[in-house]
């Protein structure tokens, strides 16, 4: 009789607790990336906690430690209570016993915890920027009080960066902007894009099914060209030029309908974007389906033909990309090194790739009409996704930048 298999190791502890200074988690952008490097760790290490606000939902399995009250319709971006809330992050991290061996914080918000628990308490950390707050000021402030508020923007960034062991940026362009800013900094400047769960990458066969599921949930007819955009709704995402260009795409193509997908929030809602479709003569061609979960996301885009990213801000992660190829559909998208990164330099990994709006509406007028294309395009997104995109590449490298990080 053969002796008993021992039995499992017991996993390792995470080297790092996580800073979330945003409301996770709350669907899409910044929660959206936090929870994939949470999931997408070894299943050899415990999963970190996260320090966050009390605004967000709990996700089974991940350690939450939350401070202040939910604040309604708080969902990310500005907000008067966040200033405070930072603050109550940060000494909710150093009353922790015992304390996190090293830190791994989102956000130029979190890179300020960081600095201060590094100054109080020797504690090293990681930053893991999306972008830049004097860019978030424009976009969620009138330009003229951003503006005011740009010279103490940009030395807040800075201090938060300054005191961090790495800088891991989601976009190329982020990472180069940073290294010519910072040049004493560039050898710890690390560029890390967004992924998609391993399990939410389709196989061919998968994408079929579900791609009969979602047209027959959403009642669309098989024969309907369906154009679909996930994220958050906002103009410097695409979603205002994309409806602009819905009429003339419509006329070019008329059985095409839009499938968008994004959860409402405080300065662009759903309903404002319905009143604008309905302006434009589109009230039968859109329909706003919200926020679609985390783990269905590739599922619920299966049932499109093309996906679209008309993203403007250069410094931006564009997660939505992986997802439309985890999704084995065809992205059109605004030419950009974040969007070559993804697609190749001509789109070989899986779409096409444009140089404005305009030449973007043609090429999804194209796709419409070379049903070949799209099958090219899809198989050729879903091989690349699978080889490159899962968040458990990702995890691993921002793991081993904190075991060296404890090691030193």
């Amino acid at each position: 009789m053969s002796a008993a298999s021992p039995p499992p190791a017991p996993p390792s502890p995470c080297p790092f607790a996580v800073v979330a200074p945003t409301p996770f988690y709350s669907p899409g952008g910044c929660s959206a990336r936090i929870l994939g490097e949470i999931e997408g760790l070894p299943a050899t290490y415990d999963r970190p906690t996260v320090f966050t606000y009390g605004t967000g939902e709990d996700v089974p399995g991940v350690r939450t430690r939350r401070v202040g009250p939910k604040v309604p319709g708080f969902t990310g971006g500005f907000h008067w209570s966040r200033p405070v809330l930072d603050a109550l992050v940060a000494e909710t991290v150093l009353a922790q016993r015992p304390l996190p061996r090293t830190l791994h914080v989102h956000l130029h918000e979190g890179g300020l915890v960081g600095r201060v628990a590094r100054k109080l308490r020797g504690l090293r950390y990681v930053v893991d920027l999306q972008g830049s707050l004097v860019e978030e000021a424009l976009r969620y402030s009138r330009r003229e009080v951003a503006e005011r508020a740009a010279t103490v923007l940009r030395r807040v960034e800075r201090f938060a960066e300054e005191g961090a062991d790495y800088l891991v940026t989601s976009s190329s362009t982020l990472e180069q902007h940073l290294r010519s800013r910072l040049p004493q900094l560039r050898d710890r400047v690390v560029c890390i894009d967004d992924g998609i769960p391993d399990a939410s990458i389709l196989s061919p066969a998968e994408r079929d099914h579900f791609r009969s599921e979602s047209r027959a949930d959403l009642h669309d007819p098989v024969h309907d060209f369906v154009i679909a955009y996930v994220g958050t709704l906002s103009p410097s995402q695409g979603v205002d030029s994309l409806l602009r260009a819905a009429p003339r795409i419509v006329r070019s193509v008329p059985n095409a309908i839009f499938r968008i997908y994004g959860p409402s929030n405080r300065e662009f809602s759903i309903e404002s974007y319905t009143e604008m479709a309905r302006e434009l003569g589109l009230d039968s061609r859109v329909r706003f389906l919200g926020a679609v979960p985390y783990d269905r996301v590739t599922r619920a885009l299966a049932g499109a033909d093309v996906a679209v990213s008309w993203k403007t801000n250069p410094f931006e992660a564009n997660g939505k990309v992986a997802a439309y190829m985890g999704a084995g559909i065809p992205t059109v998208a605004i030419r950009s090194p974040i969007v070559e990164r993804y697609l190749g330099s001509t789109g070989e990994k899986g779409g096409l790739v444009a140089g404005d709006v305009e030449e973007a509406a043609d090429e999804v007028i194209r796709l419409a009409g070379d049903p070949s294309l799209r099958e090219r395009l899809g198989d050729a997104a879903l091989r690349a996704a699978r080889a490159e995109l899962g968040w458990s590449q990702r995890s691993r490298r921002i793991l081993e930048l904190h075991l060296k990080v404890a090691a030193q």
